[in-house]
């Protein structure tokens, strides 16, 4: 069951999940959830933690943000967090830096490096591949390709590119870029899947390649 920012009535939510319940009174404070290709007949969940985490996550979504349930998350192989308040510091702590050094490969691509650090523990790495403008060789400036990826890929976390785009404008290239970051979680013994949606709004010089800013829009 995915969960996103239009699904915001508990009561709604207490009905949908009493659904997945056991059919005797003694077992409505454990669910078992059905999610993905194969259903997961398991208790493995507080009900009343499950209703607090949604309803915390729900208030905290952006646009394509979404969250499911997992019985399959556990301290082993997703990333625990003592609450939801403590998870939503962590994934909206960003440090941008970028790399002034611009390498030029031997037919005449040139690359922009930028870097995304997410809450002091791991990097989101972007590269900007192009060719720069040059009018004395008739050349037009061009995104060739972007490659954005982990810098420390782990079971817990996964990055997804979706799209990119490009205008030119005043000497500089605005590039879009678009993608998902998802979050294998843990609360309190609950299993989160979460798709944190990013979108980052890049600026390069289209004659030296030199990064100009790097930002994420809401």
């Amino acid at each position: 069951m995915r969960f996103n920012k239009n699904y915001l009535g508990s009561l709604i939510f207490v009905g949908l999940l009493s659904v997945f319940c056991c059919d005797t009174e003694d077992d409505l404070n454990q669910m078992s959830i059905k999610r993905g290709p194969s259903n997961i007949n398991q208790n493995c969940y507080d009900l009343l933690s499950v209703i607090s985490i949604s309803n915390q996550l729900s208030m905290n979504l952006g646009p394509g943000d979404y969250f499911e349930f997992s019985c399959q998350y556990d301290s082993n192989n997703a990333l625990e967090f003592a609450n939801v308040h403590e998870f939503i510091n962590f994934k909206n702590n960003h440090i941008f830096i970028y790399d002034y050094d611009v390498v030029q490969d031997p037919i005449g691509i040139h690359t922009t490096n930028f870097r995304d650090f997410i809450g002091q523990s791991f990097s989101l790495d972007i590269r900007v591949l192009q060719k720069l403008d040059d009018e004395d060789h008739l050349q037009f400036y061009i995104v060739q390709e972007i490659i954005s990826s982990l810098n420390q890929p782990d079971i817990s976390r996964q990055w997804n590119q979706i799209t990119y785009s490009y205008n030119l404008f005043n000497g500089n290239a605005i590039i879009d870029l678009k993608g998902s970051l998802t979050y294998r979680l843990f609360f309190n013994s609950v299993g989160v899947e979460f798709n944190d949606a990013r979108h980052f709004k890049i600026i390069v010089d289209i004659h030296t390649g030199y990064p100009v800013s790097i930002i994420e829009v809401p």
